[in-house]
């Protein structure tokens, strides 16, 4: 017969737990993330497209038609350009567009890659593949730290 002790085992059970129970903290971390996507839509709306190639420039009768005036591409009133909600918990975090709940929801249309007739395309929110090297870099930090 075979009687075998290891030595350690209760404490290394434990600092797993503690660990296990830090990585589903990540209230936070979800925060940050909606802080990169925020600030990554509001620079594509101030270069007016730039990171996705830029926006198709305004018609001369859309600027003559302008509230306020001016040739700032999807910013007439500002409402799609301000209006953003953030939400975060532990399990999640999401960027929405608040203009859309409150009765403007063009924005949708204009980012959306779908087939247009009237509204050209302007993507607004960050595809995969540019978003995700910044927001891997964050969680990637948050979980080496967490095991450490």
């Amino acid at each position: 017969m075979f009687d075998c002790k290891f030595i350690g085992f209760d404490a290394m059970k434990g600092s797993l737990a503690k660990k296990q129970k830090k990585l589903k903290e990540r209230q936070r971390l979800n925060a940050q993330a909606v802080v990169i996507v925020d600030r990554w839509i509001q620079k594509n709306f101030q270069s007016e497209g730039g990171p996705q190639g830029g926006w198709e420039p305004l018609k001369t009768s859309t600027i003559k038609g302008r509230k306020r005036g001016g040739d700032r591409i999807l910013q007439d009133t500002g409402i799609l350009k301000s209006r953003w909600k953030h939400l975060y918990t532990p399990e999640k975090a999401a960027v929405m567009s608040g203009a859309v709940m409150s009765g403007v929801d063009y924005g949708v249309y204009h980012d959306s890659d779908k087939p247009r007739k009237k509204l050209p395309h302007r993507k607004i929110l960050p595809r995969e593949k540019q978003i995700m090297p910044l927001l891997l870099k964050i969680y990637k930090k948050f979980i080496g730290m967490t095991l450490k």
